[in-house]
């Protein structure tokens, strides 16, 4: 169900995608705008990597049985594919500064948090190449 064992670590990114793509036409379904979803989707992005940095002042005592990381669809996933769903309607509507201004900002979070810069810099760079 976790799509972990021993040989298939490396690809959690196959379920998480299935598991955003869901949650993504849920949400969508029910009336909430794409906007909102990669809003959600950084959002929880966020709480997963500072549930990683701090598993002993969670909130959530029962996460640790349910998935061993976030390397999951809720955490992670999400905010790609929202994120890229965006990128794909909006790649030529925002000005090139925009992708700068991004890709600076994540150059600047990798100096706090390494993980949280990932997006920022993908979708800098990705607007600008």
């Amino acid at each position: 169900m976790l799509g972990q064992n021993m040989m298939s670590w490396h690809l959690w990114y196959l379920l998480a995608t299935i598991v955003a793509v869901v949650l993504i036409h849920l949400l969508m379904k029910i009336g909430v705008k794409l906007g909102y979803v990669v809003v959600l989707g950084l959002c929880l992005y966020a709480l997963g990597v500072w549930f990683v940095n701090n598993p002993e002042n969670t909130f959530l005592e029962s996460y640790p049985m349910l998935f061993p990381d976030t390397q999951n669809g809720v955490f992670r996933g999400l905010c790609y594919v929202s994120s890229g769903m965006l990128l794909s309607k909006m790649f030529d509507v925002l000005p090139i500064w925009v992708y700068g201004l991004s890709a600076l900002i994540g150059v600047g979070v990798f100096f706090i948090n390494v993980p949280l810069c990932y997006p920022f810099v993908a979708f800098g760079f990705v607007g600008l190449i």
